[in-house]
């Protein structure tokens, strides 16, 4: 994925705030079969359809399982590249466009879904707001740790 994709001049390295037609993709594949947790996505999936919304091409529901199988045996890598694209998309999205509400969940039973109710989403944000102060409270402690460390050895 390019820069410019995500409306990003690659000579200023400002962003324009505008959808661009590879994130214009990206929602309309989750605003019309994904709305809600019970409708979303698996990341392989997504990751396919949006490749190929991108260069103009749809995927049909009955074409998406063979398409997915023979990525999964022939292209690995490209799948796994492909997965890296939709995570830095929504990640852009969120932190660059207001009013997107691009909800995810990690794991097996994962994938990408837009919320379809204000509970939904805050439950989205209560369950990282809650990882990043855990993130912080590890960090303090092995940051602290290793002061006790080097004071011990001195």
């Amino acid at each position: 994925m390019k820069l410019e994709d995500l409306g990003i001049d690659s000579r200023t390295g400002y962003h324009n705030r505008t959808l661009t037609r590879a994130e214009n993709c990206f929602l309309g594949l989750l605003w019309i079969d994904h709305a809600g947790e019970d409708n979303k996505i698996s990341a392989d999936e997504l990751a396919i359809e949006f490749f190929h919304a991108v260069k103009g091409r749809i995927i049909t529901e009955k074409e998406l399982p063979h398409v997915l199988e023979a990525y999964r045996q022939h292209a690995f890598r490209q799948l796994s590249l492909l997965k890296r694209d939709v995570r830095r998309m929504q990640n852009h999205l969120l932190t660059q466009h207001e009013n997107t509400p691009i909800l995810s969940k990690a794991g097996n039973s994962g994938g990408y879904w837009i919320a379809d109710s204000e509970e939904e989403a805050e439950k989205f944000y209560d369950s990282f707001r809650q990882r990043g102060l855990t993130g912080l409270v590890k960090a303090s402690r092995g940051k602290r740790a290793v002061m006790v460390e080097m004071m011990t050895q001195l």
